[in-house]
């Protein structure tokens, strides 16, 4: 989750909350909002990681070896837009949301 996008859902559960009160009702709203981010850096690290390996000679030697890194990234890539989706329709109901 980006910060725009973290903008504009806090903006709205604050709008909630100023409202209807239940400030509590939020709690796990909050944890699932941190846990996207580490779960971002994480994505982003690991890719990183697993495309330095690809690079190295060790790598290069072993005959499936390549193809088994680009299996794995484009499977970290298919989890990142998983994410994506994931957050943008949690957006999406928030925003909608008519409380």
């Amino acid at each position: 989750m980006n910060a725009a996008t973290m903008g504009i859902v806090l903006t709205k559960i604050r709008d909630l909350i100023d409202n209807n009160g239940g400030s509590e009702f939020f709690y796990k709203t909050r944890l699932n909002m941190l846990l996207s981010v580490k779960e971002q850096i994480g994505l982003i690290v690991l890719a990183a990681l697993v495309l330095s390996l690809k690079a190295s000679p060790l790598v290069v030697g072993v005959v499936n070896l390549p193809l088994l890194i680009n299996f794995i990234v484009n499977g970290i890539f298919a989890y990142a837009l998983l994410i994506l989706y994931d957050t943008a329709k949690g957006v999406l109901i928030i925003v909608d949301f008519e409380g």
